[in-house]
């Protein structure tokens, strides 16, 4: 009820979310990224996608932290940039002991998109990524450059080429007693993927044999 003073004067800022909004490029070796919402929840009515392509990768691995969406509704989806293989997709509420399985691209390029309908949001998600090489394998000769991956193989083995001239070429998988499991003749225009299912053959060593002309490449694969 009585005094005073100079009194008191204070200044004030505020931060938006950044929610996500088309493509968005992101070469690091490491990193996280998120739909952009914050503490708050996502927007409805969102198509956002992330291109993951960090340098000289052989591949990378994508792991959510934090996943909260409307199930069956608002999806993520994870592809291989290379195949355009969708590699998995995700939609529903997960609790921190029970977050959906990590996914790596075997290519070394990952695609993530992520959908919203138009009723309902919530918190959205958090996801790290790290390149690596376990389990690929990169060689070369003359103008052709050959990556295979995974090696050891279970299941599907991926066969990824490139060139700077147009090649006429034939792969061929065999067995250690020279029977063919696998052959394929194609033309290769700068770049190429390929596919070979594995998983119905037995456990051992395969030759991957490549041959373009003059060139030949041959590659022990494992099949556990």
């Amino acid at each position: 009820g009585s005094g005073s003073a100079n009194g008191w004067l204070a200044s004030f800022h505020s931060t938006a979310p950044n929610y996500c909004n088309g493509l968005v490029t992101i070469a690091d070796d490491s990193g996280t990224f998120t739909d952009g919402s914050g503490s708050f929840n996502y927007q409805n009515s969102s198509s956002c996608m992330w291109e993951i392509i960090p340098e000289e990768a052989d591949d990378v691995t994508i792991t959510f932290t934090q996943f909260d969406t409307e199930p069956e509704k608002d999806f993520v989806r994870i592809y291989d940039l290379d195949s355009q293989e969708l590699l998995a997709e995700y939609s529903g509420h997960y609790n921190q002991g029970n977050l959906p399985a990590p996914v790596t691209s075997y290519s070394g390029k990952m695609v993530v998109m992520f959908y919203t309908n138009g009723n309902n949001n919530f918190e959205g998600w958090t996801a790290t990524y790290d390149k690596n090489t376990v389990g690929v394998e990169s060689f070369s000769t003359g103008g052709l450059k050959v990556k295979t991956y995974p090696n050891p193989v279970t299941g599907k083995l991926n066969i990824s080429l490139s060139s700077e001239t147009i090649k006429s070429l034939k792969i061929e998988i065999q067995n250690l007693s020279g029977q063919t499991v696998y052959h394929k003749s194609a033309t290769l225009f700068e770049s190429g993927n390929f596919q070979v299912y594995m998983s119905n053959l037995t456990r051992g060593v395969y030759i991957l044999t490549i041959e373009t002309g003059n060139e030949l490449i041959r590659k022990k694969i494992t099949k556990l």
